[in-house]
């Protein structure tokens, strides 16, 4: 079976030689085309579930701007209509992106929740903890084997008011600061990631997919480590 590799955007990315992967599958989220101008490595596919707190203009911007690429976007349903009341009649049914729905039942739990989800429930698509939970899902359903993890570092800080993102490949990542998600308690968001990848571990040993992590350093420990070099060259 073909290959796919997940891209996260963990601050590992910076020293990440993305261009190794301009021949390979991979899937790509949010902001990730901040890092273009310092590679000429593109996605085959970007991924899009999270508004976070960002303002408005920014990830509709964003969206607006992925659409335009030559690659497909996977994009929330539900963004669909806010894009559209947002910026009034827009052509977006595009053939480059696919609408996906969303479970919405776990859509905002973390770690905390009396009813946060230990498996995955597909076909339908959970992004419990995290956006990337969506890439590795839609990777699955499209029967890559194996699957390798890039960029997903953890250790998450919280950002101080007026300072730098410090959990992402770039400073600007986050230029928002109120109610901004780094701000919760780093401990519980690294304890929700961590069981989010330990549900997709779990789901691919049960459909005979390997997945292993080639991050370079961080702090996920879940899959076995591999050398993202030594895997491509």
């Amino acid at each position: 079976m073909a290959r796919a590799f997940v891209i996260g955007n963990g601050t590992s990315l910076k020293d990440t030689p993305l261009h190794l992967l301009k021949d390979e599958v991979t899937f790509a989220m949010n902001r990730i085309h901040l890092i273009y101008p310092e590679t000429d490595w593109r996605p085959t596919y970007w991924v899009y579930t999270d508004i976070q707190d960002m303002p408005d203009d920014q990830w509709i911007s964003d969206c607006l701007f992925h659409l335009e690429q030559d690659y497909h976007s996977f994009i929330w349903s539900n963004l669909c209509t806010m894009i559209e009341l947002k910026r009034g009649a827009w052509d977006y049914w595009k053939p480059n992106v696919t609408w996906i729905p969303i479970c919405t039942e776990h859509v905002s739990m973390d770690i905390a929740s009396p009813r946060r989800p230990n498996s995955w429930h597909l076909p339908t698509l959970c992004k419990f903890g995290t956006g990337s939970a969506i890439a590795l899902q839609l990777a699955v359903l499209k029967g890559y084997n194996p699957i390798y993890v890039v960029g997903m570092d953890l250790g998450f800080q919280p950002k101080e008011e007026g300072g730098d993102d410090p959990n992402h490949f770039s400073k600007d990542y986050l230029v928002w600061d109120m109610h901004c998600q780094f701000q919760v308690d780093a401990n519980r968001k690294n304890a929700t990631h961590h069981h989010a990848h330990t549900m997709a571990l779990k789901a691919c040993q049960e459909r005979g997919i390997k997945i292993f992590n080639a991050t370079i350093g961080g702090n996920l420990e879940v899959y076995p480590r591999v050398n993202l070099e030594e895997v491509v060259c």
